[in-house]
């Protein structure tokens, strides 16, 4: 019997309409000449947007998609995780029933996170495809501000990270106002402003 072969994502964004046949010849030129995923060329682009993209990733992959736009957020289930691990990793858990914990993630596929996952909630990871920005915007929302433990590489680690991901999605207007024991980080994406803070002990 022949393994099922995965339907590739441009010809899947067509099928559902997402995008034509000449946006995904154009983008797959593109992708020729440079060492980037076709989903960010076709955001990129302004063919798509990052929600349309996770939502085809999702059915590519077999894992599903959430919408953290309508979601609600179980704070029991956020508070499993530290902010900084959320920051870093880009993911939040938004439902918890018996030992089951679901967990919107950019890059549910990271067989080390979820393995992270599994070892500091102590719960069977359901994890779901969900746009880096929306979850962004949802940690901002959902988690008091915190410490970050350990040494200055700590902190710098996870504001890299938050500004990756503002720089993929095409974030404008970033803003980063440092003081002595916080870091604010503020942008602007899909006409939303999205504020971090991360605190720093010494």
């Amino acid at each position: 019997m022949k393994n099922k072969r995965r339907v590739r994502l441009g010809d899947m964004l067509i099928h559902y309409g997402k995008i034509t046949t000449e946006q995904l010849e154009a983008a797959l030129f593109i992708q020729r000449n440079k060492n980037e995923k076709l989903g960010k060329i076709l955001v990129d682009m302004g063919c798509i947007d990052d929600k349309d993209l996770y939502m085809i990733l999702g059915k590519q992959w077999g894992i599903p998609w959430v919408d953290l736009t309508t979601q609600n957020i179980d704070p029991e289930a956020a508070s499993l995780v530290q902010k900084n691990f959320a920051l870093a990793n880009n993911l939040i858990p938004f439902k918890k029933k018996w030992r089951f914990l679901h967990v919107a993630m950019s890059d549910p596929m990271n067989l080390f996170t979820l393995d992270d996952l599994e070892e500091i909630t102590k719960c069977r990871i359901l994890p779901y495809f969900a746009s880096p920005v929306e979850i962004t915007h949802a940690i901002a929302q959902h988690y008091q501000e915190e410490t970050v433990p350990g040494s200055a590489d700590d902190l710098i680690q996870v504001l890299s990270t938050v500004i990756q991901q503002t720089v993929q999605e095409r974030a404008s207007d970033i803003c980063v106002e440092p003081s002595i024991n916080r870091l604010n980080i503020r942008f602007q994406t899909d006409g939303k402003t999205v504020e971090v803070s991360i605190c720093k002990h010494g």
